[in-house]
């Protein structure tokens, strides 16, 4: 089963910038639900999004030091 992990609702206004700052996973990491897979900047705030469930990483759509906006694809499990 295929789940693609997107971009959340950071509450960022239509210019603020959503930027994909690092991974903590690679393709091909196994990963558990609630582990940390990405950290997003927002302005100064930086957030986790962690895994929503367990399985596999499979790829990774945003690279790091890419501008994202909601609902964006991050990566699939």
């Amino acid at each position: 089963m295929r789940i693609d992990v997107r971009v959340p609702e950071l509450g960022a206004d239509q210019d603020g910038l959503i930027t994909v700052c690092l991974w903590h996973s690679h393709v091909g990491d196994e990963l558990f639900q609630g582990d940390r897979l990405v950290e997003l900047l927002v302005g100064q705030i930086v957030f986790d999004v962690t895994s929503p469930s367990t399985g596999h990483l499979k790829g990774i759509h945003a690279f790091e030091d890419t501008q994202v906006k909601p609902d964006d694809l991050l990566a699939t499990i």
